[in-house]
C-alpha cells in the first residue's frame, strides 16, 4: 500500500488545546506573528516589556497586544473561537452552522465568514496564472423555469481558470461577452500563456491578445486528445458547485464572489498540512 508523500493534515482535533484555552490560543498567535520574538507594532523595536498578555515598548512606550492592529482586535470573539471558526471553514460551514458552533449571534457568524472569505481573496499566489491554462464559465443560481446554463437570465456567470499542475482562480463576471472575457483573461493570465477553451465564440479574440488559444468544439467530441481539453476546470465545477448548492440555501450576487474565493483557496491549499495556521497567518496580514 502506497503511503502519501504529504504529512498528515492537522485538523480541529489537533487544535483542541488551543480551542479550550484562550491563553494557549493567544500564545499560538504570538508564535505565528512574531516567530523571532515580539516587536513593537509602532517602531518595530525588539526591546519589549512583557506584561502578562500585553506588551510595552521600551523605546517608544507604546502599549500593545498580539491582536493589536489585526482583525482579531476588532472582533468580539476570542482567538480560540477564531481557531474553531477556521477549522470549520476548512471543511465547509454556513452562517447558521457557525453561529451554533461558536455560540454567538448570527450576524457575528456571518461577519466571520465574510472576513475569512475576504482574506482568502487576497492570496498573492494566484494573482496571475501562467503556462497552460484551461478556461471555462459556469452559472450559479436557483432552478427556475426556462433556459438553463449559458444564456439563462436568472443565472450569475463565473469565469474560471485552471492552471495545469497549479492554481485555480474563479471570478464573477457581469456577462460572457467577448469584450468581458477578453479583458478578464488579460487581467488574470500572463501574456504568452496557452489557453484551452471550448468552442464558445466569446473566446475567439484571445489569440489577438497575445495568447496561444486552442479551442475545442464539444459538439464534435468532448475530449480531442490528452492535451486539448478542459477537463480540469470542468472537474472543478463538478466538485464545487454541488457542495455550494447543498451548503447554502441561497446564493446571492453579493455573496457569490466570497464563495468563489473560499472554494479557490481551499482547493489551492488542499495539500497544506496545517490549514488553520495558514489562515491565521493570512488573517494577521489582512486588515480591511
Amino acid at each position: 500500500m502506497n503511503k502519501s508523500i504529504y504529512p498528515r493534515s492537522l485538523g480541529i482535533y489537533d487544535y483542541r488545546s488551543y480551542i479550550a484555552n484562550e491563553r494557549h490560543a493567544r500564545s499560538l498567535l504570538v508564535s505565528i506573528r512574531w516567530p523571532n520574538g515580539a516587536k513593537c507594532i509602532r517602531c518595530n523595536s525588539s526591546a519589549i516589556w512583557s506584561m502578562q498578555e500585553d506588551y510595552r515598548c521600551k523605546d517608544c512606550s507604546h502599549h500593545f497586544s498580539v491582536t493589536s492592529s489585526t482583525i482579531f482586535n476588532r472582533s468580539h470573539l476570542k482567538v480560540s473561537q477564531w481557531i474553531l471558526a477556521i477549522g470549520l471553514f476548512k471543511i465547509g460551514v454556513n452562517g447558521l452552522g457557525l453561529q451554533w458552533s461558536l455560540g454567538c449571534h448570527y450576524r457575528t457568524a456571518r461577519r466571520v465568514l465574510r472576513v475569512l472569505r475576504s482574506a482568502t481573496a487576497k492570496d498573492p499566489l494566484i494573482q496571475q496564472l501562467q503556462g497552460e491554462i484551461e478556461a471555462d464559465e459556469a452559472y450559479y443560481g436557483g432552478r427556475q423555469k426556462g433556459k438553463r446554463g449559458r444564456g439563462a437570465k436568472h443565472k450569475m456567470a463565473v469565469l474560471g481558470f485552471k492552471e495545469r499542475g497549479g492554481y485555480t482562480k474563479t471570478l464573477v463576471v457581469p456577462n460572457v461577452t467577448e469584450e468581458t472575457i477578453t479583458q478578464v483573461t488579460k487581467d488574470n493570465i500572463a501574456p504568452g500563456s496557452t489557453v484551452y477553451t471550448d468552442g464558445f465564440r466569446s473566446y475567439n479574440d484571445l489569440k489577438e491578445q497575445g495568447f496561444k488559444h486552442i479551442p475545442h468544439d464539444h459538439t464534435v467530441r468532448f475530449i480531442k486528445d490528452d492535451v486539448t481539453h478542459t477537463q480540469g476546470i470542468e472537474g472543478y465545477w463538478g466538485h464545487t458547485k454541488p457542495i455550494s448548492k447543498a451548503r447554502y440555501r441561497r446564493i446571492t450576487p453579493k455573496s457569490l464572489p466570497g464563495i468563489c474565493a473560499e472554494n479557490d483557496y481551499r482547493t489551492n491549499n488542499r495539500q497544506n498540512p496545517d490549514f488553520i495556521e495558514l489562515m491565521l497567518n493570512q488573517l494577521l496580514k489582512f486588515y480591511p
